[in-house]
Formats: C-alpha cells, structure tokens, sequence
C-alpha cells in the first residue's frame, strides 16, 4: 500500500466532500440558519482546498476540464459586475455565499476517484433518511414543528416539510435509484430503498412543485437514455443494454416502497389536497405562480436596462424597487415586499450579472451535459454506467429546479448540484487545457506556491467573513423573536450586536431603527434609518420611515424630499402617504408642486378628502377660487361628515362673496362641532356678508371666548371690522 504525502492528502480532500455530503442538509433548513450552514461549508471547503493543495506534485501538469473555462469567465464577468454594483457589499456576500459550492466543484474533479460514488450515495442516503423521517413525522404531529424566527410554529423553518429540503432530494434521489441498482449486496440496497422511499414520501408530503417537476424530469432521462440504448442496440441485432435490465429488474423494490408511501398518504386528509396543490402549476392566479411571472417580467426589465454587467451579483433585491409594478404590490394586498430573488437561476444570472456572463454560464451547462451524456456512450462496465446515470438524473433535477426557485444558492441543494458537476465532467471529459510548463522546475514550484497560498488567503478570507455573518445573522433573528414578544429594550442589544458584528446588512440598521422609534428614541433612529438608506438606497419604506421620523423632529425641509422619495418607489403609494406629502409642501409654500402631485395621486384615488383637501389648498392660495371650491364639494360629497372640507368650502364662497351659500354651509358645522373657534370665526364673516350683523356679532363673540387671539384678527378683518 502507497502511503505517500499527496495520497494522503488526497484522502482527506475526498474524506471532507464525503463529510460535507452527509451534514449539509442538516442544522436547519429555514433561511435563519442558511448562513450557518454556509460558513460551515465555508470551512470544510478551505480544509479540502488545502489537502488538495499539498496533494499535488510538483512535477505533472495540472489540467482544467475545458467546460471550468467559460466558468471562469462567468466568474470574472462576475467580479467585474460586483465591482460597478450599487451595492458592493450585497454583491460581496453574494460572492461569498457562492464561493464553497464552486471550491467543491473543482475539489470534485481533481481529488474524487472513480470508485468513490459509491461511497458519495453512501454518505448522501443518511442525509436523506434523516431529513425525510423527521418531516414525516412532524406532518403527522408525532414531532413538535420548529418555530419560526418570530416565535410562532412554521414547519418551514424545520428540517420537515421544508421546500429547500424538497430541492436538495430532488437532486439526491435519482443518486439513490442508480447506486441501489448498480449495487450487489441485497443490505446495501435494502439502506438505499428504505432512504428512496422515505424520500419519496417526504416529497408528497412537502407538496413542493418544483422539486417534484425535477425529480420526474431526471427520472425520465434515466429512463429514456438506457431505452434509447436498448432500442438501438436491438436495430444492430444484439443484446438490449445490461443497464437498462438492471434497472427495471430493481424498479420493484423502490417502486413497491414509494407505491405503499403514496396509497398511506392519500388515506390521510391531508394528503388528498396534494393533486390539487399540483395542478395549481398551471392555475396564472395562483399567487406562488403569479408572484413568479411577475417576478420574471421584472428580471427581463432589468436585463434589458443593464444589458452587459446587469445590476451586480445578488443586487436584484436592491434595485427591484424602482421596477415593481402595481400587481405585484397588489399581489401581497398593498403592502411593500422585499423581493430577495428572481426564483429562477438562469434570469437571475441575466439581470444580476448581464448577457455575456449568462451566455457563459449557458455554455458551461452546455459542456457539462454534454461531457455528460458522451460518457453514458461507452462506459468501461455496467456498474459505471448506472454510476453516471444517477449522476445525469441529479444535474438534471437540479437544472430543471432552477427553472422555478434559487436551489442553486441554497447551501444544501446548491453544494450536491456542484459537487455532482464535478463528477459529470470527470466521467466524460476528454479534452482538458493544461497549465503550461514555464521555466525550470523551481520556478514552478514557487509560481505553484503563491498561487496555492494566494487561494488559499482567499478561501481563509472568504469563510472568516462567513463565520461573521452566520454570528451576526444568530443576534439578528433573536432581536426579531424580542420584537415580536414586544420586548423592544432587549430587542434593540440584538441588531446592534449584529451591527457590530458584520456592519455591512441594511435590515440590521432597519430593525434597530424600528425598536429605538418605539423606545422613543428618534433621533437615533433616524440615524439608523440613514445608514440603512446608504446601503439599500431604493428602500420605499425605508423613505417613507425617515421622512416620517424627521417630521416628528420638526425638521419638515429634510422630510420633503424623503416622503417624496417615498412615493416615486411606491407602485401605488397609499393615500396617507401622498396626504403628507402635500401637505408638507404645503407648509413650505410649494403650490405648484402641490397642485402636480395632488393631481397625479388623485389618479390613483380620485375620492380621497385628504388629498382632494390638499390640492384644493394650494388652488385657493394661488387665488384659483373656482377649482378650489371644486374640490373641496368633491371631498365633502365623498365624506358629508368632514368638516376641514365645509370649512374650507365655506372660506371659499366667502372670499368668492357667496356668503349665503357660505352661511349654509358653516351652521350645521357649527352645530356638529360647536368647540371650533375657526368654524364660528367663519360664520360670523359670512353672516356679516349677508347682511345679517345680529347674528354675525353673535357668532364673533362665541369665536372669541373660545380663542381670544381672534379679537385682533377680526379688527383687522374688513367684513368684521365695523362689527362692536
């Protein structure tokens, strides 16, 4: 037995795949411990990148397969779109969240020996056993459900009944079928069925679409293909594929598993909703399939403005805002979503890192499946050739996937699409660019050491910051959970630890803001609200909070442009927003921009009083009585008890010397609220212009005890000045 260094180091490179293969899915599957579950990952790909680092000898040439080159050109186009991002630091952690599934990819194709597929689905059947166990049996509620990051049961954010978990099976169970069927030993495929068919139910019960539409797409293929072959070997006269008869001869015992998981489920009342949940896929109104047209519509905006470098890796949820349109906002019943993701892999390249790295990315796919399918051509001996075929089925879920969610940016269903890359292009590449000799051997050597140890700094880099972000991601969702029991002191130590931690995250600046606005302290929280600001920029609601904070600060100027901010992101701003920011521009004296804004609100809502009110305002004060009383008989035939709108009417026909239809006007508001001095200040000043001085000397009196300022206004007043 050869017990030399680089075999060692070997071993452990494939050692820490295996380990990744068998933990990856586990922890918690919810978006609160993604970022854990990427840091671990994180480590465990710098540890193999390492051992396979001091694998290598000096002397061979180290050759890439040629389908790693349009990737790496994917990534540089990457980088450059990172760099002329609106947002550096998402585009960074975007990068960073990718960097492990891409480091097990070539950690994949260098360091995994043929042979060691085997013990790949070894290590895979116990994930997908475990998982599919738990999720059953919180279904069935022998299991408490985890709870969600606000306190409250959420069997998504469990190992159960997860749709992240249903995109990770996807991929690793058509692994399951083609080593069970290549296997000899019956226990082995006893572990392997028995894992297959608590998957397969665990799929039912998660009711995840996409994760079903992948799993029978690379079911089909591994189908098809050996039919393929079967039937054209049968053309030439010979014999019908011995892998092609291994697999239906081991159909019967996953087939009778998942047969007895499916007649158990549609017993259950639960289970006989599923059918309908499925054909929903094709029902446009269903809201799951109406968020993503629209989503993808929105993609396509994107890509169309920003063709060449797009928006910047993981910059979609940043400049998403300035393209929502008005249904996606009234898909969620008018409130503001922050839409993180495309929910499609392949537009999401398109409109975060632009045409040219898409068309890479497309070609590297390209390579794969082809390097893939070449190899299925002539493999070396029947267990290889099931061996590959699993392997197609997986890439190939996985790609179909990609087609309806963000699989691939999940740690769990992302790291098993790359790792199976790998694998794919190591059974079927032939060609592969090698790294030319230069120089003499030390040369080498050195040039091969300050590569590796550049890398690796990257890769130390990489997981340090990822490690900060999964800690500062653990104080963030506990100040949520605080803020959810109303805890809002406690609640405001979590984002600020988190802040602390990794400075670089809008929401942990946006949550501390809402607990110090709570606590009272605004002008702290409006501080937040500006760093906040600074990293989202495009944040309608982040606007709309400051803009709302510095007015309760009385710094109405600064709030201006805030509000109005606001509303330009807002699809369909609400009328409490557009109400204050006319009335803002009011107090600033900004009429014609208050006539504009009122008229463009009064598109959207032609009935509010409020902004009726406010545009009928600035009308009067630029002397356009007519318009003026117009609106405000409009605002008063929309709401007959407000009486800001009879008063102004009033004041209106008083100044266009309708003082009886003013008179009318004001009595009966003076009876619905007798405690208003401006509405008897009012009345007096039309009954005086009616010629009715009695009464007009009455209702001036009851102004005045009720406001005495109002006794040298009306001295001044050339309606009320000859009134004792």
């Amino acid at each position: 037995m050869n017990t030399s260094r680089p075999q060692i180091f070997q071993s452990a490179a494939v050692f820490i795949i295996l380990f990744a293969a068998a933990t990856s899915p586990f922890f918690f599957v919810g978006f609160e411990f993604s970022v854990t579950k990427i840091a671990f990952l994180s480590v465990l790909a710098t540890l193999g990148a390492c051992s396979l680092a001091l694998s290598i000898e000096v002397s061979p040439r180290v050759g890439l397969p040629s389908a790693g080159l349009p990737l790496l050109g994917f990534l540089g186009f990457a980088g450059l779109s990172a760099l002329g991002a609106e947002s550096r630091s998402v585009s960074g952690m975007e990068l960073m969240n990718l960097a492990p599934g891409l480091v097990f990819f070539f950690l994949t194709y260098f360091s995994f020996p043929g042979p060691g597929f085997r013990k790949l689905t070894l290590s895979l059947a116990v994930p997908v056993a475990g998982i599919s166990l738990i999720g059953i049996l919180q279904f069935f509620e022998i299991l408490p459900i985890g709870m969600d990051r606000y306190g409250a049961k959420d069997p998504a954010s469990t190992l159960g009944l997860s749709n992240f978990s249903a995109e990770y099976l996807a991929a690793v169970l058509p692994l399951l079928v083609a080593s069970g069927t290549a296997r000899e030993k019956i226990l082995t495929r006893i572990f392997l069925a028995v894992s297959f068919g608590l998957g397969i139910f665990y799929l039912l019960l998660t009711g995840n679409r996409a994760g079903w539409i992948g799993f029978l797409a690379g079911s089909a293929l591994m189908i098809l293909i050996p039919l393929a072959a079967a039937l054209s070997r049968k053309r030439k006269d010979s014999a019908p594929s011995s892998g092609f008869k291994a697999v239906l001869r081991f159909l019967w015992l996953p087939g009778l598993l998942t047969g007895l998981a499916v007649i158990f489920l549609f017993l259950t009342p639960a289970g006989r909703g599923i059918p309908s949940r499925f054909a929903s896929i094709f029902n446009f109104h269903d809201p799951a399939i109406r968020f993503r047209v629209l989503a993808y519509q929105e993609a396509l905006r994107i890509s169309r403005d920003h063709p060449w470098l797009g928006v910047g890796p993981g910059n979609f949820s940043v400049i998403e805002p300035l393209y929502q349109t008005p249904g996606m906002e009234n898909l969620y019943q008018g409130k503001n979503i922050d839409i993180s993701r495309v929910h499609n892999e392949y537009l999401g390249a398109l409109a975060e890192l632009g045409i040219p790295a898409a068309l890479l990315f497309f070609l590297f796919l390209g390579l794969l499946m082809n390097s893939l399918l070449r190899s299925l051509r002539s493999p070396p001996n029947r267990e290889e050739f099931l061996s590959r075929l699993g392997i197609l089925g997986g890439v190939s879920a996985s790609l179909v996937v990609a087609l309806f969610t963000f699989n691939l940016h999940n740690p769990a269903s992302g790291f098993i699409f790359w790792v199976l890359a790998g694998l794919a292009l190591k059974a079927g590449e032939e060609k592969t660019w090698e790294l030319p000799r230069t120089g003499r051997g030390k040369t080498r050597a050195v040039t091969r050491a300050a590569l590796g140890a550049f890398f690796t700094l990257l890769l130390v880099y990489v997981t340090f910051q990822n490690l900060r972000i999964a800690r500062a991601e653990v104080f963030f969702r506990d100040g949520l959970r605080q803020m959810a029991m109303e805890k809002a002191a406690p609640a405001e130590k979590s984002p600020s630890r988190a802040i602390a931690t990794y400075p670089k995250r809008a929401s942990y600046y946006y949550n501390r803001a809402m607990c110090r606005h709570f606590l009272k302290n605004i002008p702290e929280a409006a501080a937040d609200l500006k760093s906040y600001l600074e990293l989202n920029p495009y944040s309608a609601r982040g606007h709309q909070a400051l803009g709302v904070m510095l007015v309760e600060l009385g710094r109405e100027p600064e709030a201006i442009p805030e509000v109005e901010r606001s509303v330009e992101l807002f699809p369909r701003p609400a009328p409490e927003l557009y109400s204050l920011l006319l009335n803002l521009k009011l107090g600033a004296n900004e009429y014609d921009s208050v006539i504009q804004a009122g008229e463009k609100a009064l598109k959207l809502y032609p009935h509010s009083p409020e902004i009726l009110l406010a545009t009928s305002q600035a009308r009067f004060y630029q002397g356009d009585l007519e318009k003026a009383a117009g609106g405000y008989q409009e605002a008063l035939e929309a709401d007959p008890q407000n009486l800001t709108a009879r008063r102004y009417l009033g004041q209106a026909y008083i100044e266009m010397k309708k003082y009886r239809s003013a008179e009318e006007l004001l009595l009966p508001a003076t009876a619905q609220s007798p405690g208003s001095p401006d509405l008897w200040y009012h009345l007096a000043r039309a009954q005086a212009g009616a010629g009715e001085t009695a009464a007009a000397r009455n209702s001036l009196k009851t102004a005045r005890s009720l406001d005495p300022r109002l006794r040298d206004l009306a001295a001044h007043d050339p309606l009320l000045s000859a009134l004792r």
